[in-house]
């Protein structure tokens, strides 16, 4: 199996969860940006998938899912054969 390996720059959503004065939460709130590396298994309209394992037996461990809408820029890096001989 041929993956391509990725850089996935992304706002998460954030959460301020002490007391704070509402004017500076107006003025200075925002997203987390994140970015994730990661083999892209799919890519859509809505989503892309991403995985940062591949077993042997072509199995993925610990995915990500990022909706389009959150997403800033991908970077391709290069393609990753995950097949065994």
């Amino acid at each position: 199996m041929k993956f391509h390996t990725v850089i996935v720059e992304w706002d998460d959503a954030s959460h301020y969860g002490d007391t704070n004065d509402i004017e500076y939460l107006k003025k200075r709130a925002s997203p987390v940006r994140n970015s994730t590396i990661g083999f892209l298994l799919k890519s859509s309209r809505k989503q892309i998938v991403l995985t940062h394992e591949v077993d042997e037996g072509g199995r993925a461990r610990n995915t990500s899912v990022i909706p389009r809408g959150l997403i800033r820029r991908i970077t391709y890096l290069e393609d990753h054969d995950a097949s065994r001989e």
